[in-house]
Order: C-alpha cells, then sequence, then structure tokens
C-alpha cells in the first residue's frame, strides 16, 4: 500500500459504518435528512432576517427579508412535519445522485487505465440507478427509500475508497 493510499481507508471506512446505520435504521436516517434540513431552512431564515436590517437603504433589502421569513417559516414547518424535509430532499437527492453518477462514471472513464477504475464506474452506475429508483417509487417509498438508498451509496463510496487505498484484489474490475 503506498502511503498517501492509506488516506482513503479511514474515510473508507466510516463511510462503510454510515452505510449500514443507513440500511440497518433507513426511516431515522430519512427522519434525520429532514430534520438536518428543517434545521438548515430555519437556521438560514432566521439569520437572513435578523441581518436583513444591515441591508437597509440597499435596493433588495426587503427581498432579503421577505426570503428569510419564507425559509425560516418553511424550516419550521419541515421540523413540525419532517415528512416536508424528506420529500423535498427526496428530489435534491434525485439530482445529486444523477449527477453524482455521471461525474464518477466520467472520472472512470478518464482513468479507465488505473487500478479501480472499475469500481468507480460502478459506482457511478449505481447513482445513476438510485435516481431512476427513486423517480420510480415517488412518493409512497420517500419515507424510507432515502436512508437505504443513502445507506447503498455510503457502502459503495467506502468500498471504493478502500480499494483505492489497498489497491484492487486479484481478478476484479479494472
Amino acid at each position: 500500500m503506498l502511503p498517501a493510499a492509506r488516506n482513503f481507508v479511514v474515510p473508507g471506512l466510516l463511510y462503510l459504518l454510515l452505510g449500514v446505520i443507513c440500511l440497518t435504521l433507513p426511516q431515522v436516517a430519512a427522519l434525520a435528512v429532514g430534520i438536518v434540513a428543517g434545521l438548515a431552512l430555519a437556521t438560514g431564515g432566521a439569520f437572513a432576517v435578523v441581518f436583513s436590517g444591515a441591508l437597509v437603504g440597499w435596493p433588495g433589502a426587503r427581498w432579503s427579508f421577505l426570503a428569510g421569513c419564507l425559509a425560516l417559516v418553511l424550516g419550521m414547518l419541515t421540523l413540525v412535519f419532517p415528512a416536508l424535509g424528506v420529500a423535498s430532499v427526496v428530489s435534491l437527492l434525485v439530482l445529486f445522485f444523477l449527477l453524482d453518477g455521471a461525474m464518477k462514471c466520467t472520472i472512470a472513464f478518464l482513468a479507465r487505465r488505473l487500478p479501480g477504475s472499475g469500481w468507480i464506474a460502478l459506482h457511478g452506475a449505481a447513482g445513476l440507478l438510485l435516481a431512476v429508483l427513486l423517480l420510480l417509487g415517488w412518493p409512497v417509498s420517500a419515507d424510507w427509500v432515502v436512508g437505504l438508498f443513502l445507506g447503498v451509496y455510503f457502502l459503495l463510496k467506502g468500498w471504493a475508497w478502500l480499494i483505492a487505498g489497498w489497491g484492487r484484489p486479484p481478478g476484479v474490475l479494472t
């Protein structure tokens, strides 16, 4: 193992652990995503409302205040009804899985001569597949599928990082 490759092993193991947690408790993972989204919206909205007072005299000050109020209200609603946050996050996850999958496939193509590039390609293809499956199951499965898909995603990411750190096993994807 190359000395720099060790930098991939610990994150890889942590990603694997995170994946196992998400797969074991998919509804809890999905609920946590909704709560974090609500907290982020409410906090950002509160900041915008508070700091919009410093913008007095700027033409966009009122709009900044109103946007902050909107984010604060939506964040509070998401905290009260975390399923709203999950539903919002599902659409973001679809976009994330599509873009991340496309980027991973591109990286794998560019690095196709390097060991482990096949695993990067598999990770990218899995991201694209997860995006499609998420769209097909919408909205019925949104309460648990987010946690499940995040678990699969983190397991594959952890495995890819471990392979990159340890080098590929003989006879495995190139």
